[in-house]
């Protein structure tokens, strides 16, 4: 893989509460149970599963190389090619878009915390894609050959 131009990992905010949460939920349960070993060990096992998948899901990552440009949760995020991408800029996003992947007015938001975002549109749907450098990540998609708009 080339080198980036333009790489930015975010989480949301809730990311490490809401991981401790989803684990002690079902790890505690054996502490207030008489439950056999083997059940302790399988339900310890789910609970390191969930929290591995709320821990993945709710981190962000956007990605901009010469290839492809890749944005959303690090499970289950968009990965497309450069030249599918047309930029359109820097845009608010409402306070009604929510935080993580929200559809708001047709068009899918992926943000970690809100403020702004890069509008783009990849196959004729419109997104936002959250960043803390919606200036550089708009330099970085036009560098990599995606399309401006008029």
């Amino acid at each position: 893989m080339d080198a980036p131009y333009f790489e930015e990992n975010d989480e949301i905010f809730v990311r490490k509460p809401l991981a401790a949460f989803s684990f002690l939920s079902i790890a505690a349960i054996p502490v207030f149970l008489r439950i056999p070993a083997i059940l302790t060990a399988i339900m310890l096992l789910i609970a390191g599963v969930m929290t591995l998948f709320v821990w993945k899901l709710m981190a962000m990552k956007t990605l901009v190389t010469s290839e492809e440009f890749q944005f959303g949760p690090t499970i289950g995020g968009k990965r497309v090619r450069i030249s599918d991408v047309t930029v359109y800029g820097v845009e608010e996003i409402p306070r009604g878009a929510g935080t993580g992947v929200h559809r708001y007015k047709g068009k899918l938001y992926y943000n970690a915390r809100g403020g702004r975002g890069v509008a783009v549109k990849i196959s004729g749907k419109e997104f936002v894609v959250g960043s803390g450098r919606s200036e550089e990540l708009i330099s970085a998609l036009r560098a990599a050959g995606a399309r401006h708009s008029s």
